[in-house]
């Protein structure tokens, strides 16, 4: 039987079945799972290979009538999820560039061979493995990471639960003005996703509070049955004076220690966030990213 992708749209899928793909293969990220596609998408259809053998979510926007591609914020890599042969790829491309002429695509980290094709570019994502004991873990922090945790555990302060809203609302505080294009919709989204997550531990906020209950840093952090995902770290300005949030990656990683996930601190553009991850012993484990312009002219020209 010859493979064949489907385009179906998003309320056509089989749920259960898109949802079983995603959970049952190592690519297949939580940011797939449909319920953060409905939260996080204006629209989106899905290829389908087979009877769910293999998945790829294509989510999507329309501007002056023309549809387009585009990667729905905070769902870092989508890309194909699960078992296909490379001899199936050229029309697994066919169908995208017949479905939008242009946008930008998404490829996880383990699309090499469809990323080689497309001449993706490469993105950074780094990772730390936790299946191993916290001591064991530490042992890779680098000095600077090291003597930053040692120094703040010094203080009285408490490694506690967090609040979803609270959480969400300090990282959109301080840091959304680096982030023009995301609106406050998205955040309005994504708190709606994660409360909703959280009904089923898939959500879950770990705050440092100082003495006072004061918080100094917070993260609120997404969790399947492969990942913890670091989806908002925020360290307030008076935590970053005592590098809080040294401490409150030290006491996440002491947490989840000695399980099979890995602790996806989805990396940064950002050399000194890239910096603070890597300090910890982070790993790369790149995705890979595609524009592509194939309007007719003169729109070519003016979607540039």
């Amino acid at each position: 039987m010859k493979d064949s992708w489907a385009l179906l749209g998003s309320a056509q899928i089989d749920r259960s079945k898109w949802n079983e793909c995603v959970y049952n293969h190592a690519q297949g990220l939580i940011y797939a799972h449909s319920d953060c596609l409905d939260a996080m998408s204006e629209h989106w259809h899905g290829l389908v290979l087979n009877d769910y053998a293999a998945i790829m979510p294509l989510t999507w926007k329309r501007k002056w009538g023309i549809r387009y591609l585009c990667t729905p914020p905070f769902l870092q890599q989508l890309g194909i999820i699960g078992r296909y042969k490379a001899s199936s790829l050229p029309d697994l491309e066919k169908w995208i560039f017949q479905f939008c002429s242009y946008g930008d695509l998404t490829l996880n980290y383990a699309n090499q061979l469809a990323a080689q094709s497309l001449q993706a570019k490469r993105k950074i994502n780094l990772i730390i493995p936790l299946d191993q004991s916290p001591e064991s873990i530490r042992d890779q922090y680098k000095p600077d990471a090291r003597d930053s945790v040692n120094h703040a555990a010094k203080n009285a302060w408490q490694y506690s639960e967090g609040d979803i809203r609270e959480s969400i609302e300090y990282y959109q505080q301080y840091y959304a003005g680096r982030m023009p294009h995301i609106g406050k919709d998205a955040f309005v989204n994504f708190t709606k996703l994660c409360l909703l997550l959280a009904e089923n531990g898939q959500c879950i906020t770990r705050n440092m509070t100082d003495i006072n209950g004061n918080i100094l840093a917070t993260a609120v952090l997404l969790k399947d049955n492969k990942r913890i995902y670091n989806l908002m770290n925020t360290t307030l300005p008076e935590g970053r004076k005592k590098r809080a949030n040294h401490l409150l990656m030290d006491r996440i990683m002491g947490e989840f220690a000695n399980t099979p996930f890995l602790f996806d601190l989805e990396g940064s553009e950002l050399p000194g966030v890239q910096q603070f991850y890597l300090s910890f012993g982070a790993v790369e484990q790149p995705y890979y990213t595609f524009h592509f312009n194939h309007l007719p002219w003169p729109l070519n020209r003016l979607k540039r």
